[in-house]
Parts: C-alpha cells; structure tokens; sequence
C-alpha cells in the first residue's frame, strides 16, 4: 500500500524521536510491519525502495518539522522569562513539558547529523 509523504515523514519523525513501533503504528493507522521496515530504513540509511523525489520531500517535511518544533520552542522559552505567567504555572508541569520540547528537538537533531543532512539557515 501507499502512503502519502505527509504520513511517512510524521512516522519516520515520531520513531527518530524515540516514539515506539507500536505507537506510532496505532497513532497513524499503519500496519507494524511497514512501521518497523520504515525504522530500519530510516536508522540504517537503507531507503532503497524509496524514490529519490520522496526522499527529498520527507526531508524537506522533518525540516519544516524540526524548524517549526524549534520557534515553538523559543516561544515557550518567553513565556518561562515572564515572572507573572510562571508564578501561576505548577513546576512539575513545567519541567515536564520542557524536558520533552527539548528533548525531541534534540533527537531530530541528532538523527539529521547521523543521516548526514546539512542544516541551511532558513529565512
């Protein structure tokens, strides 16, 4: 079956931030084998069934995903400078939510420096 580059890239980005097979499985309505091959191909490098215009469109989605996760999370990072917003927020919230957004940041980091994906300044 076929997939739209959308999906696969939200998968491939779910699994290389550390979600597992099953969930993302079950989060996108996949079957666990194609979740499991499109992990192994992801963190292998094999992508040998996947045309080089897709490959270029899934990377051309975690970027956005990356980019976006990240002004996202400089957004956050001013409401936690604003004394009044934090006084009312619980720190156990906070520091979960925090340790997560960076986290995953993070991880998509990570996994672009494995693939050999060179960051370009975006405008």
């Amino acid at each position: 079956m076929c997939y739209s580059a959308e999906v696969k890239a939200a998968a491939i980005s779910a699994l290389l931030q550390g979600q597992g097979v099953t969930e993302v499985a079950t989060k996108y309505k996949l079957p666990l084998g194609t979740v499991k091959c499109w992990k192994h191909r992801a963190l292998t490098g094999d992508g040998a069934t996947v045309s080089a215009d897709e490959k270029k469109q899934i990377g051309d989605l975690l970027i956005r995903l990356v980019v976006t996760q990240l002004e996202s999370a400089i957004e956050r990072a001013k409401l936690f400078g604003d004394r009044a917003w934090l006084e009312k927020q619980e720190a156990l919230g906070l520091a979960n939510l925090h340790g997560v957004d960076i986290d995953k940041v993070v991880r998509l980091l990570e996994a672009f420096t494995g693939a050999g994906l060179d960051a370009q300044p975006v405008s």
